[in-house]
């Protein structure tokens, strides 16, 4: 799939969070890998430098499916919104100054 990693590195520190917090049944537990696939395409769309609209839509649909299961679990998404808030207002300003 497009969204997989071709090195199975993040995929593995993704399984092994489920032996570390315990098997607790938690609903944090069933939020945390889609809170990494997140992080993962977030990065990989700011490390490019270039718009993928099917991963801000994959990352918009990920943060839905998060925040039904647990609404205090958005923080990441929060985050990558801040983050692209000002990195835009950096680049507007940038231009602006530059004239």
């Amino acid at each position: 799939m497009w969204f997989f990693p071709r090195n199975n590195k993040y995929f593995a520190l993704v399984i092994k969070l489920f032996f570390v917090i315990e098997g607790g049944n938690l609903t944090t537990e069933f939020t945390l890998p889609l809170q990494f696939l997140a992080i993962f395409l977030a990065t990989k769309i700011f490390s490019k430098h270039e718009s993928y609209y099917k991963y801000w839509l994959f990352i918009g649909f990920l943060g839905g499916l998060v925040f039904f299961t647990k609404q205090t679990a958005i923080g990441i998404w929060i985050a990558i919104m801040l983050f692209l808030a000002i990195n835009e207002k950096n680049k507007i300003l940038k231009n602006y100054y530059s004239k």
